[in-house]
């Protein structure tokens, strides 16, 4: 795994369009912008089923409890 620190947005299209799914098991997650920019680009998205991120993505994603390992 590598982290790139801040992304443009143009190469943050190509990083969304070159993945498999978008992870994001988060307790406490403010609006869910990376999660509705994952639906957007047609991955998966795989989401902590916690507050606003959980009505954002709603049932266009797979919920899962971010408590459970």
């Amino acid at each position: 795994m590598s982290y790139t620190g801040l992304v443009p947005d143009r190469r943050l299209r190509e990083l969304y369009a070159t993945a498999s799914y978008l992870l994001m098991p988060s307790l406490d997650e403010g609006y869910g912008l990376p999660a509705l920019e994952g639906i957007a680009a047609r991955i998966p998205v795989v989401f902590g089923d916690v507050g606003p991120l959980a009505e954002v993505v709603g049932d266009c994603g797979i919920a899962v409890d971010p408590t459970d390992a």
